[in-house]
């Protein structure tokens, strides 16, 4: 732990009890959306505790939106590590979706149009072989 940013809040609580006593302006989510058992639970306390110019950086595996799209490499993987941890996690109590590592953009996306986002962008990082990049902002 460093003391050098003043203006940075660090916490490895759940995303549904993160409090402040201030909005936040960026909140980042770093290959762990797909594990959280309440997604949309989640994505609504995103919305209540970020400013209305805020916005959600949130990194994923790479997913495609098929079955098909996924039969390679790295779509392996994640369909044979997903039911083993991830989905475990996402199930452990049953409030929200469970998404596993290959929750498709699209869904990603949904999710947050559907939690009040305003958008949800997929954002081109080509040196990212294995993570997919989102960038939803609140207004």
């Amino acid at each position: 732990k460093s003391n050098d940013c003043e203006n940075a809040e660090f916490t490895t609580e759940s995303a549904v009890n993160v409090a402040s006593e201030e909005k936040f302006d960026f909140i980042c989510v770093f290959d762990c959306f797909h594990d959280m058992n309440d997604p949309e639970g989640a994505i609504a306390h995103f919305a209540e505790i970020l400013k209305d110019s805020g916005c959600v950086l949130l990194i994923e595996p790479l997913a495609s939106e098929t079955i098909k799209q996924n039969e390679n490499v790295v779509g392996q993987i994640y369909s044979g590590f997903s039911p083993i941890c991830c989905l475990q996690c996402a199930k452990h109590e049953s409030k929200g979706t469970a998404l596993g590592t290959l929750a498709a953009p699209s869904t990603i996306q949904n999710l947050f149009k559907a939690g009040g986002f305003s958008s949800c962008d997929i954002i081109p990082v080509p040196e990212a072989q294995v993570n997919r990049v989102f960038v939803a902002k609140k207004k």
